[in-house]
């Protein structure tokens, strides 16, 4: 049993269970202060698409984590509701820490599942849903870095 409050080892718990975790594990994740709960990663596994759990390492660091800044105004939930819905997405978010170097390809793939993110699909590039937040009056803050 694994007992942590933090996202990351929730979320790293699903992705080595496929693989290098060879027992059943549940953690216990603090719910709010006073109460815990347990959740058991070998069932959640199951009910979680294969290409989801290989992309949630990636998706974790992309959308912010202990070592990443986050983007303004979305959460964890916004980037995984984009990555069941969009495959060339999650597909991005597995190849994420694969080289070192990210190929053009990667990087539009990343780009584009931003947009969707941040509510603008239609847009496949950062600057251009930007340069439409800020017409409609938000301020630098609330958008995403070139």
């Amino acid at each position: 049993m694994l007992r942590s409050p933090d996202t990351d080892v929730f979320l790293q718990a699903l992705y080595f269970q496929e693989e290098e975790i060879t027992v059943p594990v549940i953690i216990n994740r603090q719910a709010t202060q006073k109460k815990w709960k347990f959740i058991d990663i070998s069932a959640t596994c199951e009910k979680v698409d294969d290409c989801i759990i290989r992309a949630l390492l990636g998706m974790h660091a992309f959308s912010g984590c202990d070592s990443t800044s986050l983007f303004s105004g979305r959460s964890k939930k916004g980037f995984y509701d984009v990555l069941t819905r969009n495959t060339e997405f999650c597909e991005a978010m597995t190849q994420l820490g694969d080289n070192e170097n990210v190929t053009p390809g990667l990087f539009k793939s990343c780009e584009a599942g931003l947009c969707e993110v941040y509510g603008y699909p239609p847009c496949r590039k950062v600057n251009q849903f930007r340069y439409e937040m800020l017409s409609k009056g938000l301020e630098s803050h609330q958008i995403p870095p070139t």
